[in-house]
């Protein structure tokens, strides 16, 4: 049944892949995040300087902004492979 359903992605099995390497990406990102946060409070509960703070928020920011482009790359996507799948479902159907 697989290779049946698989057989109408055709020209949308390129997007369907880069749909689920994004969704990977954004998944793997959310997963690290609660880990550096848990890094920064440490080192603020020992003391730490500013300096560290802010390099330690300027990471957390700049994964949470890349996060925040897989997510929307993965929607994106996700909706022209879906939509394409549907048109050669029906195209394979009638």
């Amino acid at each position: 049944m697989f290779k049946t359903v698989a057989r109408c992605l055709r020209e949308y099995k390129a997007v369907t892949i880069i749909t689920v390497l994004f969704m990977f990406g954004e998944a793997a990102i959310e997963a690290v995040i609660p880990f550096i946060t848990a890094r920064l409070v440490d080192h603020i509960s020992a003391g730490v300087e500013m300096p560290f703070v802010l390099k330690t928020g300027l990471i957390l920011v700049l994964m949470t902004l890349l996060s925040l482009f897989f997510g929307g790359s993965a929607g994106f996507t996700s909706a022209k492979a879906s939509s394409g799948f549907a048109k050669n479902i029906r195209h394979d159907i009638f």
